[in-house]
């Protein structure tokens, strides 16, 4: 059985154009990747996002720490990061996840 891997981008869409886009292919979990889960639109937020998502059905689990771009450290050094033992780590629960 293969499955689809989706990834969504920066958005400024609306909740419910959002709740559209991830309903229609039937998504049943949305793996956020931002090192900072807040955004200037409330329901990308990560508590409200993972509310909203869960109230319709949809997981939520976060993985910045190990797969977002911006670390703690500073500037975001992306050959070197996909390297790192917890991104590897990420990259291989999502695939066994999948």
């Amino acid at each position: 059985m293969q499955n689809t891997i989706f990834s969504v981008g920066h958005s400024s869409h609306s909740w419910e154009h959002f709740r559209s886009l991830i309903e229609a292919p039937d998504i049943g979990v949305i793996l956020d990747v931002r090192s900072s889960p807040r955004s200037r639109l409330h329901h990308f937020n990560k508590p409200e996002l993972r509310y909203r998502l869960n109230s319709i059905g949809v997981s939520y689990v976060h993985m910045g720490d190990q797969l977002g771009g911006r670390p703690a450290s500073g500037a975001a050094d992306y050959e070197m990061m996909v390297t790192t033992a917890p991104f590897l780590d990420g990259v291989a629960k999502v695939v066994d996840c999948h």
